[in-house]
């Protein structure tokens, strides 16, 4: 990973309007451990490509392992508005991903996710 940070660092040095070396060098930061330096080089991937949803994906994913829930759901909302279609791949892991926000913030409120449940659920399904 680290091999593939330096190369992914230096091909963007060379064609920065790249937003897939941009990509490459977050994913490889990512699997080196570096989630703030993932972050920066997929935001850099949005701002040279502001339609592909995929490094919003990643943005948020990396915000969610950090518990910044709020903030990951509004990187997984951004990346459904900026997939094409609910047919493209990365609308679907982004959707996943905002429930699985949205049902840890609902738990960490106030009754947590048995009275957030019974307030939307009809019926025995909030049982």
């Amino acid at each position: 990973a680290a091999l593939a940070a330096r190369l992914y660092a230096a091909a963007l040095r060379r064609a920065p309007r790249d937003h897939e070396l941009a990509y490459g060098l977050g994913t490889a930061r990512a699997a080196l451990g570096d989630a703030p330096g993932a972050r920066s080089a997929f935001r850099e991937a949005t701002q040279l490509y502001p339609c592909c949803p995929i490094p919003l994906v990643a943005i948020g994913k990396s915000l969610l392992e950090e518990g910044r829930t709020r903030a990951a759901l509004r990187r997984f909302d951004k990346a459904m508005e900026a997939a094409a279609d609910e047919g493209e791949s990365a609308w679907w892991e982004a959707a996943v991903n905002a429930a699985v926000c949205a049902l840890e913030i609902a738990d960490s409120e106030a009754g947590g996710m048995g009275a957030w449940a019974a307030a939307r659920l009809p019926g025995d399904a909030a049982r």
